[in-house]
């Protein structure tokens, strides 16, 4: 049998007893969890309803993040593509993320970045921009908001890193049109893969209230590039409420044109913090 390392008693330190580490365990525990909840319960005060860019892969909706509120969107997506005459690829972003950041009634600061599994975990390329209000929705015209990002060179893998700024522009889109339907809209433009040629961008979606907490929508949306063919895609997915600002979702998509992917699945969460938010 081992013997134990004594310490002599002048200057031997006092541990505590079993107990006390049991009951310091619980104070732990007891402190995550009232913060938890307080911040639970302090984003459930906002006056502002949760607004997000999620789960729809073409469509941003104009609403911006409220001035001093963090808001973080993320989730998993999985795509599969069989090129004609060609092998199968399988690209999984887990996870993927947006962070906004509210820091002016008409501004919000945006960073994405995702992770992407193919035959290796790897990151993708960082990108930074912002979204713009430009005008609320009134009785005949759209919400109207400018989103500008840029996709920042040596960034990310090794795979996925561009060696020149990838700009992307999109005018951001809309409209009630009664208590249970709406109508989002994006134009855009951006600049891919080193390419010199631009690919301009659109999506419509149509977002319906199904029930109280409960939304869905069905989105066309597509890329039409200068120098390839044109990709032109629909998806659709439901979202669920479960706190004032916590929501979950769950989407998929189709091709509708040969240089679409075949299809895709995803789903995801979108929680808000109004830390500085003094409504």
């Amino acid at each position: 049998m081992k013997s134990k390392k004594t310490v002599p008693s002048k200057v031997q330190p006092e541990f505590p007893r079993p107990e006390s580490v049991k009951l310091s365990r619980n104070m732990h525990k007891t402190l995550l969890s009232f913060t938890f909840t307080s911040l639970i319960i302090f984003s459930a005060l906002a006056q502002e309803p949760l607004s997000t860019d999620r789960p729809g892969e073409g469509t941003d909706a104009p609403t911006l993040v409220p001035k001093g509120s963090v808001q973080l969107e993320t989730g998993f997506f999985l795509e599969q593509d069989q090129p004609q005459n060609g092998a199968e690829n399988t690209l999984m972003k887990v996870p993927t993320t947006l962070l906004r950041l509210g820091l002016l009634n008409n501004f919000e600061l945006r960073i994405s970045e995702d992770l992407l599994l193919e035959d290796e975990v790897r990151a993708g390329a960082l990108s930074i921009g912002a979204k713009i209000g430009i005008a609320p929705e009134g009785e005949v015209l759209p919400a109207l908001s400018l989103s500008a990002m840029l996709t920042l060179p040596a960034t990310g893998s090794d795979r996925y890193a561009s060696q020149f700024t990838q700009p992307a522009l999109k005018l951001l889109m809309n409209k009630s049109l009664n208590d249970f339907l709406g109508l989002t809209g994006n134009l855009g433009v951006q600049w891919e893969n080193d390419q010199p040629q631009a690919v301009y961008t659109y999506a419509l979606s149509f977002d319906l209230s199904l029930a109280d907490k409960v939304g869905g929508f069905v989105e066309f949306y597509g890329s039409l590039p200068e120098a390839d063919g044109n990709i032109h895609q629909i998806n659709y997915g439901l979202t669920f409420l479960l706190a004032p600002l916590f929501q979950i979702d769950v989407a998929s998509g189709l091709a509708f044109t040969a240089e679409a992917p075949d299809y895709y699945i995803g789903g995801g969460i979108s929680w808000r913090l109004d830390l500085f938010n003094k409504q």
